[in-house]
């Protein structure tokens, strides 16, 4: 039970971070790359190399990422294009100045707001760290959760795990 409590805790605490600027979305969603690949018929744009993508406090970094985006309908529409979804693959940080999450991939889906994280996610928060193999957090709400994989019959799931460090 202190466990499952020592847990959710980390979670809260550790990811609150990323929800405590309700006006993220609002803000300048920065990418930077050693290349960007514009594939427009596909309404889609791929940035390789040293990929870093800052909004407000957070940043996201991989070795590749494809942002999908939706061409304003005409000209005189002043909302411009939007994106969609940006999912990152290689290598993939999620950071801000207190947190940080590792991961195979990441998909953030911008409509709704959510962030998944899949492969091999570590969360840290400094000493404390939790692992599993798929984050899904919710940016509006703040609720996150951490999953293990999906074992084969017969085999062994692996399980979420978290270390928690006591207070000094």
């Amino acid at each position: 039970m202190l466990k499952a409590v020592l847990f959710s805790s980390l979670l809260f605490f550790s990811f609150n971070t990323f929800a405590q600027d309700k006006n993220n979305s609002k803000l300048p969603f920065e990418i930077t790359a050693d290349q960007l690949e514009i594939i427009r018929k596909n309404e889609q744009a791929i940035f390789t190399g040293n990929v870093e993508a800052v909004q407000g406090n957070m940043k996201l970094q991989s070795d590749e990422m494809m942002v999908f985006y939706k061409m304003a309908d005409n000209k005189k529409d002043n909302k411009g294009n939007s994106v969609s979804k940006v999912e990152s693959k290689g290598n993939v940080v999620l950071s801000t100045p207190k947190e940080t999450a590792h991961s195979e991939r990441g998909i953030f889906d911008v409509s709704n707001n959510i962030i998944r994280l899949i492969g091999k996610v570590v969360l840290t928060s400094g000493k404390n760290v939790v692992k599993g193999e798929q984050l899904v957090y919710n940016l509006t709400t703040g609720q996150s959760r951490l999953l293990s994989d999906e074992a084969p019959q017969g085999s062994k799931k692996n399980r979420v795990r978290g270390v928690f460090m006591p207070s000094s």
